[in-house]
């Protein structure tokens, strides 16, 4: 489908999240999954099939979409990428996005 960027969402909107998920280490990636936290009305984590690793500075863009969504002032999106390779620094490995004015 074709999305639009929009100041506004209500309860009836089907949101979109665009994401890009990119390799700054100086090593090849593991597999790696997604997990994300979306804000519908009935709770749901979507977690991804086990995806190709990246090589140094290769990027993956994933555009997810999601529906029913919860009608509050402050929503905030999560994603989670989790894999089984030791790092030295997780903590870019989480990235949150807010949805504001229902």
């Amino acid at each position: 489908g074709v999305y639009r960027e929009n100041d506004t969402l209500t309860t009836d909107s089907v949101g979109a999240i665009r994401m890009k998920v990119a390799n700054i280490g100086k090593a090849d990636s593991s597999d790696y999954i997604l997990r994300i936290f979306l804000p519908t009305k009935e709770y749901f984590v979507y977690e991804s099939p086990a995806q190709e690793p990246l090589s140094p500075g290769e990027e993956k863009i994933f555009i997810f979409t999601f529906d029913k969504l919860i009608a509050t002032s402050s929503t905030i999106i999560k994603v989670e990428a989790h894999s089984n390779q030791d790092e030295k620094d997780t903590s870019n490995n989480t990235a949150t996005s807010k949805i504001e004015n229902f």
